[in-house]
C-alpha cells in the first residue's frame, strides 16, 4: 500500500489490481428534445415553493429562543 495515503485502510485482504477498461462504450442517441418553456416553468415553481418554503422557516425561527438561528 503506498504510504502517501495513510487514510485508506485496505486492511489484511485488500490487494492490488490494475484496472482493466470494460471495452464498451454506451452511446444513446435517441435522446427525445426536452420542452425548454415547459422545463422553465417547472423549475420556476419549484424556486417559489422553496422560497415560500423558506420564508415559513424563518417566521418559524424567529419564535424560537436560540441566541443564533444558525442550523435551523
Amino acid at each position: 500500500m503506498a504510504k502517501n495515503k495513510a487514510h485508506i485502510f485496505l486492511g489484511k485482504n485488500g490487494k492490488p489490481s490494475k484496472y482493466i477498461y470494460p471495452g464498451t462504450v454506451v452511446i444513446k442517441t435517441d435522446i427525445p428534445p426536452l420542452d425548454r418553456k415547459q422545463q422553465f416553468s417547472s423549475i420556476k415553481a419549484q424556486l417559489a415553493q422553496v422560497t415560500q418554503a423558506q420564508a415559513q422557516l424563518t417566521k418559524q425561527a424567529n419564535h424560537y429562543e436560540l441566541e443564533s438561528r444558525l442550523g435551523i
